[in-house]
Parts: structure tokens; C-alpha cells; sequence
């Protein structure tokens, strides 16, 4: 080691033999919330520290613990921040010296600066810092004019605050300042294909533990949305989950297939094949219809199809696809003049004539047209 190096080296050494471990409690009186205890001792200490502010009343709910490294001997101070300060502002900042022998007690009674703040939480919040001073070295280089090569590096140093820790206060609202829930309004909705209100209810009620909770991450919904649909509803949060995610999904999207996988992926096999069983039995149930009952089962694909400017332009081309004939053609066209009566014609004739009239045929004929999204809706529906 060289001759210059020795000075910082036996200063380092000195600084290190000094270096101490220290403990932060910080608890509330257990019959008086306002009350805080603050303990500063050594690790060494803690034990016997947490008999003596155990035996004064002070509860361990909601304690907070720090470990810092001090020197034996630095000054510190207790500074506060936030919404929670002690009662007697003049504690705002509170001086003490940190003594290996001689833990560090600080109690006080705290109040909240604005009771209208943090209304959304049954506590107000503050913190309580420990600071300490610490020197810092200022570079400035100084350019020599002369010889431009070189610099001139002058060291100052200066005195600056540091936190060392940072511990939460939490004091409990009175009653009378915490807001009361709001009940949430229990909404309905319009099924959608084999998926009912019947079937979501059965459903959510099937679900044990938090496998709801799962299935709704896998049909993509956030954490945060997951706990406020608790947060709201409690036991009804399965049944409002599945409500939510099916108002949020696109219109276009298969909510079954979707649903489906999400269920496998929960290892809810059992729910995924009932769910599969009673989408085909919607559709077997489908060849058994009467004229009318057919034509109401294929209403709605069929105003969606007639909504589409696009459809309607291409008529024509549709009912080709459609097998029909051109005669069919030529008398839908002659008999009705507005496109739109001739596409929706045209349509009903095939729900009336086909015997493999359903929806995924429909689907499936519109997407060999052009147009995916109607085709995805169109299959949703089935």
C-alpha cells in the first residue's frame, strides 16, 4: 500500500469499527390508536426493547420495522411527512443521537391535516423519516487557458441531508368520516346463443376456490378488474366476472370457442364439454324447426347482413352463393325494388329451402364473400 493511501485507509478502518446495526419499531398504543411509540436501539437490544414496549400497551398490528447501519454516536433526526403529524407541531423535527446503551424512545399523539383526504381509505397516511447528515465532494474543473490539455480538479465538500429510512403511519378513521359503500346495481343481460343468464349462473356457481378468479385472467381480464368485481359484488363476483367479460368481448368474436379454452385452461374439463354439449344440441335442435320458428332463429343474422351496405350492393352475388337459382333471381328482382328487400328475400328463401340451412353454413358463405368479422359475429351466434 502506498504512503498516500495510508490516511484514507485508517480512516475507512475507523469508520467501519464504528459502523453499528440498528432497529426501527414502530407500533400504536393498543387502547388509544393516535398513540405511537418510536424505538431507535441496536439489533443487539431488540429482544429486550420488545418486552419493555410490549408491557406498555403497545400492539404489534400494523408495526413497522427497519434495519439501518449507524455510527455510534451520529446525529439524527425524526422528520414527518403526508397526512399524519403529531398533535404538538413543534415535534415536527426531533433531534437525537444514536447510542449502542441507550435505545431512543420517542412517543407522541398524532392527528390527520386533512380529514378529507384519503377518503377512499378507512386510514389516514403518513411517514416518519430519520435523517442524517452526510458530506458529499463537489468536482469543478477549472480549464487552463494555456495549457487547454490539462485540468485543474478542485474537491469541495459540502453537508447535505440524507433519509436513511422511511416507516408508514397509519392512523384509523373515526366511523363517521369513512364513506359507505355504494351498492352496486345487479344488471342483466341478453343472451347471446347458448350463453344465457342461466348458463353463466350455473356456471359461476360451479367454480370452487379462486378458479373464477383464474378463468377471468384467462379471458384476459386484469388484476385490478378482477378485485373491484369482488370488491363490489362478494359472492356474486363469479357470475358478475363472466357478465363482464361477455359485455366486453367483440361482437365479432366467438364467446364460446373463447370461453371453452379458457375453462380447459383452469382444468375445468367437465364445464368445457357440457359447454361444447349444449352448443351442439342448439344446433341438432336447429333441423326440427318449423318454417316460422326457422326464420326467427335466422332473424338476427339476417339484419346484421341487410345493416351492411356492402351485402346489399353484392345481392345478387350473395343469392349465387346461396344456391339459388337464377330464376329465383329474376323473380326476387322483378317482385321487389329495393335492394334491401331483395338481399333479405333472398336469404329467407334459403332458410325455407336448403336442408343444410344453419348458421355456421352462413357463416361460412359470407366469409367466402369478404367479410370476416360478420362471419365471426354470424358464427357467435350460433
Amino acid at each position: 500500500m502506498a504512503v498516500k493511501q495510508l490516511p484514507t485507509a485508517i480512516s475507512l478502518f475507523d469508520q467501519t469499527l464504528n459502523q453499528r446495526c440498528a432497529t426501527l419499531f414502530l407500533r400504536r398504543r393498543l387502547a388509544n390508536p393516535s398513540e405511537i411509540c418510536l424505538v431507535c436501539c441496536s439489533s443487539q437490544r431488540t429482544d429486550s426493547v420488545e418486552n419493555e414496549i410490549r408491557q406498555e400497551n403497545y400492539s404489534t398490528e400494523n408495526e413497522q420495522i427497519k434495519e439501518i447501519v449507524l455510527q455510534e454516536g451520529q446525529l439524527l433526526e425524526l422528520r414527518f411527512r403526508g397526512n399524519v403529524v403529531p398533535m404538538d407541531m413543534d415535534q415536527k423535527l426531533i433531534p437525537f443521537a444514536f447510542n449502542t446503551y441507550f435505545p431512543f424512545y420517542f412517543e407522541t399523539n398524532v392527528s390527520e391535516i386533512d380529514r378529507y383526504s384519503q377518503h377512499l381509505s378507512s386510514y389516514f397516511y403518513g411517514f416518519i423519516q430519520v435523517f442524517a447528515k452526510q458530506k458529499l465532494r463537489n468536482s469543478i474543473k477549472d480549464a487552463d487557458r494555456k495549457k487547454q490539455q490539462s485540468d485543474v480538479v478542485k474537491q469541495d465538500s459540502y453537508e447535505t441531508d440524507i433519509c436513511l429510512a422511511e416507516l408508514l403511519v397509519t392512523l384509523p378513521k373515526p366511523p363517521a368520516d369513512m364513506r359507505a359503500p355504494v351498492q352496486k346495481s345487479l344488471t342483466s343481460f341478453t343472451g347471446e346463443g347458448v350463453l344465457t343468464p342461466t348458463l353463466f349462473r350455473d356456471m359461476s356457481t360451479s367454480l370452487n376456490g379462486d378458479e373464477w378468479r383464474r378463468l377471468a385472467r384467462r379471458l384476459g381480464m386484469t388484476r385490478i378488474r378482477i378485485e373491484a368485481i369482488e370488491h363490489d359484488y362478494h359472492d356474486d363476483a363469479p357470475y358478475y366476472m363472466l357478465l363482464a367479460w361477455f359485455k366486453r368481448v367483440p361482437r365479432s368474436s366467438d364467446k364460446v370457442i373463447l370461453l371453452t379454452h379458457g375453462l380447459m385452461n383452469i382444468n375445468r374439463w367437465d364445464l368445457a364439454q357440457e359447454l361444447q354439449s349444449i352448443k351442439d344440441d342448439k344446433r341438432s335442435e336447429q333441423g326440427t324447426f318449423s318454417k316460422d320458428d326457422q326464420l326467427k332463429l335466422f332473424r338476427a343474422p339476417f339484419m346484421r347482413i341487410c345493416q351492411r351496405d356492402e351485402c346489399v350492393r353484392i345481392w345478387k352475388q350473395l343469392a349465387r352463393e346461396l344456391m339459388l337459382s337464377n330464376e329465383i333471381i329474376q323473380h326476387i328482382e322483378q317482385q321487389y325494388p329495393s335492394k334491401h328487400e331483395r338481399c333479405l328475400r333472398s336469404l329467407e328463401h334459403w332458410a325455407l329451402n336448403q336442408t343444410r340451412a344453419d348458421l355456421p353454413c352462413l357463416a361460412r358463405i359470407i366469409r367466402i364473400l369478404g367479410f370476416k368479422p360478420l362471419a365471426r359475429e354470424i358464427e357467435n351466434m350460433a
